[in-house]
């Protein structure tokens, strides 16, 4: 008899929200079992006991965890290295790595993966992570109960996910967003290749801070007014254009960058993430990037269980980092 396979639990942890999404695997077919959406308490934010409160119905000695990271204390670079094998890869980055980051390469934990060939060379997706910044994390997912098996970060699950998609243009450039709380993750692929990463600090944290500090009124406050504008709807807009303009600038200096080092035009762009539930927002991006821009809704490429659990699911454009993940944790 067969021992019963895991179920592997994508946790994708933002500053306002943590995302959940299970899945089986089934004769090699991942199938989604559940998707949940749990509000950070606004005044306390994450903490070891919150992570505790949501997962307690479940085991998760019968789960293969994966969560993932984003942000300051991470930082990826794309580097061409002479071909080396898996064995030689890691000394090759740490070598070039030590060139490539403003930080000593000891304070970090290193990775890597080869994109893909290029004459007598390979372009390789490095991975830097601060071993403070982790080391903090998985102290408070341990105080949790949760001992992941892997870590990820946010772009990199946002362009597996694309990947896994069915898509009539994947042949060409397409750039993904995921605006989330306080970061946006862009990651644009080429060909089907991820080619650039970058964390944007502009989320819909941004547009808080933006409106507390131009009405004079606390965080609190704030969140409240961007939530039920009410009386105050027109000043709320106008603040809430502004947020856009300074994302829509990030955005367009990186296309820029891409455009000029791989000699490619951007041909679609495809929005998730909570802030893109934001009234308008597809028009606005299309209008500025004057590129067809799409929400992004990675579930079509999923099959379900009978009894899969959506009840606490929300939008599915919250869900493309946590879809990601556990296709990670797929065999």
């Amino acid at each position: 008899m067969t021992k019963k396979q895991k179920s592997i639990l994508g946790l994708d942890i933002g500053s306002y929200s943590i995302k959940i999404t299970e899945a089986q695997v089934v004769d090699n077919e991942l199938l989604l079992s559940r998707c949940q959406l749990f509000t950070l308490p606004l005044e306390k934010g994450l903490s070891s006991d919150f992570l505790k409160s949501i997962l307690q119905k479940i085991n998760l000695k019968n789960y293969r965890v994966i969560v993932s990271v984003q942000g300051q204390g991470v930082i990826l670079r794309y580097l061409s290295l002479p071909k080396v094998n898996k064995d030689e890869l890691k000394g090759a980055l740490r070598f070039e790595l030590e060139k490539n980051i403003p930080f000593s390469i000891d304070d970090v934990f290193i990775d890597g993966q080869i994109i893909k060939a290029i004459d007598d060379k390979v372009l390789v997706l490095a991975v830097a992570a601060k071993k403070k910044f982790i080391h903090d994390l998985l102290t408070l997912l341990g105080k949790s109960g949760i001992y992941p098996e892997a870590i990820d970060c946010n772009t990199i699950a946002l362009a597996n996910v694309f990947t896994h998609m069915a898509i009539e243009n994947k042949k060409k450039t397409n750039a993904i967003l995921n605006i989330g709380c306080s970061f946006t993750s862009l990651s644009i692929l080429k060909e089907d290749l991820p080619l650039f990463n970058r964390d944007i600090p502009i989320g819909s944290s941004y547009l808080t801070k933006k409106i507390a500090d131009t009405l004079n009124i606390n965080s609190f406050q704030a969140e409240s007014l961007k939530l039920n504008p009410k009386e105050k709807a027109d000043e709320v807009r106008q603040i809430s254009e502004s947020v856009l303009e300074d994302l829509i600038s990030e955005i367009k200096f990186s296309f820029g960058y891409f455009e000029s080092k791989e000699d490619s035009s951007i041909d679609s762009v495809y929005v998730s993430g909570g802030f893109a539930n934001f009234p308008g927002i597809d028009k606005s991006f299309t209008q500025a990037f004057n590129i067809e821009c799409k929400f992004f809704d990675p579930f079509t490429a999923f099959k379900k269980t009978d009894n899969f659990d959506g009840s606490l699911m929300e939008s599915s454009l919250y869900y493309p980092i946590s879809l990601g993940l556990v296709l990670r944790g797929k065999p």
